[in-house]
């Protein structure tokens, strides 16, 4: 997954999660541009880094960030926050970050996703030419286009409903869609 699929289906799960009011405290005070820079946060940190700073090293854009102990560190840091202040901010990053490696089936790269139990190195990629392989597949591939053109069209329907109601001003001081 890229960039919309990542954004739009992580804000459209999150705002059904939150029409079902599991726990209002936390709902309420939810600010969604943090589950959005969350959903993104494991490829602005690993693809940098595995894909330009270690790139002859690894090659892999998937590396700390995809990891449990990631997702675990910032969840138990957004816990105790929530906790001690009611804070939601890194929970809602967390939530972010989690719906990030759902939607990248992280689970299925164990050696990535529960390292360092399978090892303290990453899996290197072997593919050079990254950029056209990712322009191939959003091309040609629909478990690669069609979760991308359902986020864009969740984001749009979002940005609509947000510019019908005038609110964009109020979505980008406060986070909030309701």
């Amino acid at each position: 997954m890229i960039l919309f699929g990542h954004l739009g289906i992580t804000l459209g799960a999150t705002k059904l999660l939150n029409k079902m009011k599991i726990n209002r405290d936390f709902t309420s005070l939810l600010d969604y541009r943090l589950v959005l820079v969350g959903s993104i946060l494991p490829d602005l940190i690993d693809k940098p880094v595995g894909r330009v700073i270690f790139k002859e090293a690894i090659n892999n854009g998937r590396i700390y960030a995809h990891t449990t102990i990631f997702l675990l560190l910032i969840l138990v840091f957004g816990m105790n926050l929530w906790r001690k202040y009611k804070k939601p901010e890194i929970l809602a990053l967390a939530l972010g970050v989690f719906f990030h490696d759902v939607l990248d089936s992280m689970w299925l790269y164990a050696d990535t996703f529960f390292w360092p139990f399978y090892g303290w190195n990453f899996p290197r990629s072997e593919q050079e030419k990254y950029f056209w392989m990712v322009i191939q597949k959003l091309l040609t591939d629909p478990y690669t286009y069609m979760p991308e053109l359902i986020g864009f069209v969740i984001i749009m329907i979002v940005l609509i409903r947000l510019i019908v109601r005038n609110k964009v001003g109020d979505f980008w001081r406060t986070g909030k869609l309701d």
